[in-house]
C-alpha cells in the first residue's frame, strides 16, 4: 500500500500493488508542470492520492 505524502491515507497506486494489471488512477489525469513543481518544492517525490490532486488542481485554478 502506498502512501500520500501530503495527507498520510492510502494513495490507491495501481502500480504499488503487487500484480495489479490495471491502469493507476494517476495515469488518467494530467500533471502540469506547475503542478509538479510544486509538489517538488515541497519535496514529494512519491505518489500523492487522488482527494489530494483534486485539491492541488483547485488551488492552481483559483
Amino acid at each position: 500500500m502506498g502512501i500520500c505524502q501530503i495527507c498520510g491515507e492510502n494513495n490507491k497506486c495501481a502500480l504499488d500493488q503487487v500484480g495489479m494489471k490495471e491502469e493507476c488512477w494517476c495515469e488518467s489525469v494530467e500533471f502540469s508542470k506547475e503542478m509538479i513543481n510544486r509538489l517538488k518544492e515541497k519535496g514529494i517525490t512519491d505518489c500523492i492520492c487522488r482527494n489530494c490532486y483534486s485539491r492541488l488542481m483547485e488551488s492552481l485554478n483559483s
